[in-house]
């Protein structure tokens, strides 16, 4: 995970939070209609898959560390209550981590999406 072993969770996530909310802007955006501005549009947000593939490969590594540092031992409670107890104090991580999974699914559905319409347009195009 090279440099982000140096700094926590919390670093971490104020470090990529301005990506993140620039990503969820661009999707946000409708696609345009025009075939070559979508694109552009297509292009750009295709551009971040892989950043975002990284970022959450990295929010996974948080999730496992801080999750194996805080595990509840077996004499705190039944497994219902150790599990309960593990995700609860998991949550900061796993939300983040959660978000980050669905940008990179978004990013993937936008892409198939734009792809169909611009085969959708090329064939308006050729029939006309």
């Amino acid at each position: 995970m090279g440099s982000n072993n140096n700094f926590s969770f919390e670093e971490f996530v104020d470090r990529h939070r301005g990506d993140i909310l620039g990503i969820q802007k661009l999707l946000d955006t409708t696609l345009s209609d025009n075939p070559a501005e979508l694109q552009v549009q297509l292009r750009e947000i295709e551009a971040w898959y892989g950043r975002v593939s990284t970022l959450l490969a990295h929010a996974d590594y948080f999730l496992d560390i801080h999750a194996s540092r805080i595990l509840p031992n077996k004499e705190s409670g039944t497994e219902l209550e150790r599990k309960t107890s593990l995700d609860a104090l998991c949550a900061p991580q796993r939300r983040f981590r959660d978000v980050l999974d669905g940008i990179a699914r978004a990013i993937s559905q936008r892409v198939s999406l734009g792809q169909i319409l611009i085969k959708s347009q090329e064939r308006e195009v050729s029939s006309t």
